[in-house]
């Protein structure tokens, strides 16, 4: 994600004001600010089509990466949005 610096204005921060870290290598949640999910998926997409699926939180726990059952709430407040 460190080649995709315009993002990074998009993150939301924690109390210190760093961005809030992703997960994994492979597996990547971004936590954005209010009303920048649209504007951050977007421009992932430009740049990683045919590389990355980039998901709304919503369409990820709809659709299943995070397994079958029902998300708790301790998961949907962690997730982040993308």
């Amino acid at each position: 994600m460190n080649r995709y610096g315009k993002q990074k204005g998009s993150l939301r921060k924690s109390v210190n004001g760093r961005p809030i870290p992703a997960w994994g290598a492979l597996d990547v949640c971004l936590a954005t600010e209010e009303g920048k999910a649209h504007e951050a998926k977007t421009y992932l997409q430009a740049r990683l089509d045919g590389v990355a699926s980039i998901l709304e939180t919503g369409e990820a726990t709809r659709d299943g990466p995070f397994g079958i059952n029902e998300s708790s709430k301790r998961f949907r407040r962690r997730v982040g949005t993308l």
